[in-house]
């Protein structure tokens, strides 16, 4: 059986005991300018060497990669760490730049405080109302 290098990715993937395996050759990918990947790339970082490394990751991306989809990557990726601090950092970088706000990165806001601090949930509730995003 063949694989390519985009099908045995995706297949490495659907096994999360095979992270790090699809991390190197992810390593391998990027260097070898296989295909350019790096929200996925950041997605496995984030998983196996934790978020803190997945954001050093992203000011390696090239500006041109460094758009809406890096950044909600990072922040599920955050919102999955349980740290708030940290994500509310990454919400506020992506409103600072000027990326959409999205139903999905409002959802993943309250995903977090539903978990850490339900206090806050009605702030989002309100931006949500406020931007017409219903």
């Amino acid at each position: 059986m063949s694989f390519s290098c985009k099908s045995l990715y995706h297949y490495l993937c659907l096994n999360f005991h095979l992270l790090l395996s699809v991390l190197q050759i992810s390593e391998w990918l990027e260097t070898t300018k296989q295909f350019e990947f790096y929200a996925s790339r950041l997605n496995l970082i984030a998983k196996v060497q934790g978020v803190d490394v997945a954001e050093k990751y992203t000011k390696n991306v090239p500006d041109y990669f460094r758009g809406e989809l890096l950044y909600r990557t990072l922040l599920a990726n955050c919102v999955r760490s349980g740290n708030m601090e940290k994500t509310e950092e990454v919400f506020g970088k992506m409103i600072s730049l000027g990326l959409p706000t999205t139903i999905y990165t409002l959802n993943q806001m309250i995903i977090l405080y539903k978990k850490c601090d339900r206090r806050k949930i009605p702030g989002i509730l309100s931006f949500i109302k406020k931007d017409s995003l219903t």
